[in-house]
């Protein structure tokens, strides 16, 4: 009798290969799957860092950019610059922190009523930026007041004038802050704007 010794693929002539994976393989395909997944939560992560670092940038700018636009439009409305106003009995008085404003009135037709004034204050308490407006009478404009921002750092007016009643053009700087864990993103945005009459 002939015995064949030819081997094929590890296995000797005569006999089934096997069936199962060996250890080797096994360990192999562990690796390469543990490495893909550690890949991937990296990735992943960074990714996360990268949009939180992006929504806090987007909510410092627009934290800035959208109050600052609102005094813009109300100062450009503006008479002047009044000295103080009282709101629902609070007292405001235009400083560097505090700007009031006296805007003429308009109507339902968006015309200006003759000796009407509305008022406009500008003021922060804490990280939030508020505007009060108190509208006369005869003034479509409605009473209310609304938070402008809520990351507010710094607010600075400034005046061309020291006497209220002179003043042509108002300067504002807008700083925020926000920060999340150990990242901290600030904006800072200033403009000089000039009362309606300038």
């Amino acid at each position: 009798m002939k015995r064949d010794f030819f081997i094929f693929h590890g296995v000797p002539a005569g006999r089934p290969p096997s069936a199962g994976v060996s250890l080797v393989e096994l360990l192999v395909t562990t690796a390469i799957v543990l490495v893909l997944t550690l890949a991937l939560l990296s990735l992943y992560q960074v990714y996360g860092n990268l949009y939180g670092l992006g929504r806090m940038n987007f909510s410092a700018v627009g934290g800035v950019r959208a109050p600052l636009t609102d005094i813009v439009e109300y100062v450009s409305q503006a008479h002047r610059v009044a000295e103080s106003q009282n709101f629902g009995g609070t007292i405001y008085t235009s400083s560097s922190s505090t700007l009031v404003l006296q805007i003429p009135s308009v109507d339902a037709d968006s015309r200006v009523v003759e000796g009407s004034w509305d008022y406009a204050v500008f003021y922060k308490n804490g990280a939030r930026l508020y505007r009060r407006l108190q509208p006369a009478v005869l003034s479509v404009r409605s009473a209310e007041a609304r938070q402008l921002t809520e990351v507010a750092a710094s607010l600075a007016f400034s005046y061309d004038a020291g006497d209220f009643s002179l003043v042509k053009k108002v300067g504002v700087a807008l700083g925020t802050f926000t920060q999340e864990g150990r990242v901290a993103v600030s904006h800072l945005a200033s403009e000089e704007v000039a009362l309606k009459n300038y």
